[in-house]
């Protein structure tokens, strides 16, 4: 009879691992994405930074440090919706109202990421900052952002100033690998209290190795320079004396001044051209950085 109770009880705890085994997040581990490129500019007239892709946009490592005057603010022609970020090149997209974590493995820097990055003018989105905030952040990402409903949000975790600070001090040629994970449940947990997505009974995690490489680096300085413009009652502009950083130029049926307003140095491994659908006036600059001409 005490074999039969003990053969019964261990039907009973395989049953009751079998079941926590199948109450999981389930884990998916896709291969290595390929190395890319990316060109970091240092923008030292307005005090922000920007990478952008030197040549495929994905895995991403794209976008500005700071709002520019191109951000976008309800109306007139879209250019700049958010600030930079990264993902592991899969473009997953979230559930609304689920909880999300993204954390990096061997990140190059401590606290990498600020939150969940979002299209400010997308609905679910703060139109100020692009992001949505997580209750919790370490020095590996950040834990329990909920998915606001609304427009698309995707797996793409905010850049910190830090990160921009590392991708700033890498040399051209310089390059760092670093595994993103990306998880999802609908199941409500306290991430300020240490819960995890990861640890849920259901959801899903996603896990890539990716590699980025310092194609080029560019620095904008100012000139600092002045120019005297006099403006005649016909609206013809006319340089005054002794102007060098000024010239008259016509571009298409538009006729007017032009004026150098920044210097450069640039370094860089000849990056590709490339477009980039948060910014895409600035495949002009890649495509004239490749050819030198800027």
């Amino acid at each position: 009879m005490k074999a039969k109770w003990g053969a019964l009880l261990a039907i009973v705890l395989a049953m009751g691992a079998m079941t926590r085994a199948s109450a999981a997040v389930s884990k998916t581990n896709w291969a290595d994405a390929a190395a890319m490129q990316y060109v970091f500019v240092e923008n030292n007239s307005d005090d922000n930074y920007f990478v952008t892709p030197g040549g495929a946009l994905d895995p991403r490592l794209t976008g500005g440090s700071r709002w520019t005057g191109l951000k976008y603010t309800g109306t007139g022609t879209i250019y700049q919706q958010s600030l930079g970020y990264i993902d592991n090149g899969y473009n997953t997209i979230l559930n609304a109202n689920w909880q999300f974590d993204m954390w990096l493995e061997n990140s190059p820097v401590s606290n990498p990421l600020s939150g969940l990055r979002c299209i400010n003018w997308y609905v679910g989105c703060d139109m100020a900052t692009s992001l949505i905030q997580a209750p919790a952040l370490d020095a590996s990402g950040f834990y329990g952002a909920t998915v606001t409903s609304g427009g698309t949000k995707w797996m793409h975790g905010m850049l910190s100033d830090a990160f921009y600070l590392y991708l700033q001090q890498m040399p051209v040629g310089g390059s760092f690998s670093m595994t993103i994970n990306g998880c999802q449940t609908s199941v409500k947990y306290d991430a300020s209290s240490g819960a995890r997505c990861k640890d849920q009974a259901s959801g899903s995690w996603y896990t890539r190795k990716v590699t980025h490489t310092k194609g080029a680096n560019l620095r904008l300085l100012n000139t600092h320079s002045l120019t005297e413009v006099f403006i005649i009652t016909d609206g013809v502009p006319t340089l005054g004396e002794g102007s060098s950083n000024c010239h008259a130029q016509t571009i298409g049926p538009r006729s007017g001044l032009s004026c150098k307003m920044v210097n450069y140095a640039a370094g860089n491994q000849r990056p590709e051209q490339y477009i980039d659908p948060c910014f895409p006036r600035h495949q002009q600059f890649v495509s004239g950085l490749r050819g030198g001409h800027l």
